[in-house]
């Protein structure tokens, strides 16, 4: 469901999706992406007496929309996961190249799509795939998107140096109200500093 609905935010409303036989597939891209043109390609496979699955056909299911039957296929996105493990170490089984960390693999990962997509010339299209999207005019260099990275990484620690200044810079402390002092000649004198009074207020008398 979280794939889906991710995919629904990246993607036309109204694109045509194929997936795999995952029975999952089907409830949630209903729901995700009602409007889009889903069929599934499910791989029939045949069980060997040596144990080796060989696949005998693969069958095209349009479920809902109208699917082109011509472009209902996996092997784009296969093609991209072969391309995605032949280039990125991390991606190797069995082997401790893994990230370790989560954001470390998502940093990779944007190198490699970089490359891919702004500095690689696609076979098939002639060009880089940003340059046939239309998204740049040129196609990059592995120096230019370092010194992309660069200034990103050094705005971004710019910004965060001045959310912390400013931070630190709190307006003065309000200061509770304050009024005019009385002048001496105008305080009261209490009785018993008073040389002109001989007793305390009222009947008490002076012991």
């Amino acid at each position: 469901m979280a794939f889906c609905y991710d995919l629904s935010e990246r993607v036309p409303a109204l694109a045509q999706v194929t997936s795999d036989g995952l029975q999952s597939y089907r409830f949630a891209m209903s729901s995700a992406m009602p409007r889009a043109q889903f069929a599934q390609l499910v791989k029939v496979y045949h069980h060997a007496p040596d144990r080796r699955d060989t696949v005998i056909r693969a069958d095209k299911m349009p479920l809902f929309g109208d699917p082109d039957p011509a472009h209902i296929s996996t092997s784009f996105i296969e093609a991209s996961n072969l391309h995605l493990r032949m280039t990125n170490r991390r991606y190797a089984r069995q082997t401790n190249a893994h990230s370790k960390k989560i954001a470390n693999h998502c940093h990779m990962l944007a190198v490699i799509f970089m490359a891919y997509n702004f500095c690689r010339t696609h076979s098939t299209l002639k060009t880089t795939p940003a340059m046939a999207a239309g998204v740049t005019d040129r196609q990059w260099s592995m120096e230019d998107v370092i010194r992309m990275s660069d200034e990103h990484h050094e705005a971004k620690l710019a910004a965060e140096f001045e959310a912390a200044f400013a931070a630190k810079l709190t307006p003065n402390r309000q200061l509770p109200k304050t009024y005019p002092a009385t002048p001496k000649d105008k305080l009261p004198i209490p009785w018993y500093l008073d040389p002109k009074t001989e007793k305390p207020p009222g009947d008490a008398e002076l012991p």
